[in-house]
């Protein structure tokens, strides 16, 4: 079985304006794996397996959108700024049982983030949500994990924060709004029975570390 059924396929004649196309070779390799003993190229119909379907009959996708409209889809895994690939768990943290080697949870970097798109292909489509954005900083201390967005990370318009998760079960237990997003992973130490929280931010002669104190047990 050397086709996918669940790509749509299309019947195509070999002929001189598939050369022009550059698909000439295309239609070469699918003539050596479906039927290897062709010779006849003039005449052979082959099965090209597509890519993607046509735009839909009136589809306008002049619009200004992360990864262009439907006319660039074969150029990434974006269209009208939604990604086209199967939601998985991106742009977060998983945790691991050590003992088992068993995925504990999940958490997406600083939320699940909405997906919105001014692109005509998807009005009146409700989008689902989608994973943190960048690559979350983190450290773990005997109880918790503390980590920060990152500077991709994040959901758009909202301030920066740092956040604390239940280093068991990756429960959210708290977070501070700080000036900007983290930039590096952030350290802890303790000083006369104080613990602090450091953490760097910024960039080029912007940079900055920033200490945090929890607060003092009574």
């Amino acid at each position: 079985d050397k086709t996918d059924a669940a790509l749509p396929v299309a019947k195509a004649h070999w002929h001189t304006s598939l050369l022009r196309e550059g698909v000439f070779e295309l239609a070469g390799a699918v003539c050596d794996v479906l039927a290897p003993s062709c010779t006849d190229a003039a005449s052979l119909s082959v099965t090209l397996l597509l890519g993607a379907l046509p735009a839909p009959p009136g589809y306008d996708g002049n619009v200004r959108e992360r990864g262009g409209d439907f006319a660039a889809r074969a150029g990434g895994s974006i269209i009208g700024g939604v990604s086209i690939v199967k939601p998985k768990e991106y742009g977060g943290i998983t945790a691991y049982n050590m003992k088992s080697g068993d995925k504990s949870w999940w958490a997406p970097n600083a939320g699940m983030l909405k997906v919105t798109s001014r692109d005509p292909l998807f009005a009146g489509v409700t989008l689902p949500p989608q994973g943190g954005r960048g690559q979350a900083q983190a450290i773990t201390t005997k109880t918790l994990l503390i980590y920060g967005t990152g500077r991709s990370g994040g959901a758009p318009g909202e301030a920066p924060k740092l956040f604390a998760l239940d280093k068991t079960t990756g429960k959210q237990v708290g977070a501070v709004e700080i000036a900007s997003k983290t930039t590096a992973v952030p350290m802890t130490f303790l000083h006369k029975g104080r613990q602090y929280i450091v953490f760097a931010s910024g960039a080029e002669n912007e940079t900055q570390l920033t200490a945090l104190a929890l607060p003092v047990k009574k």
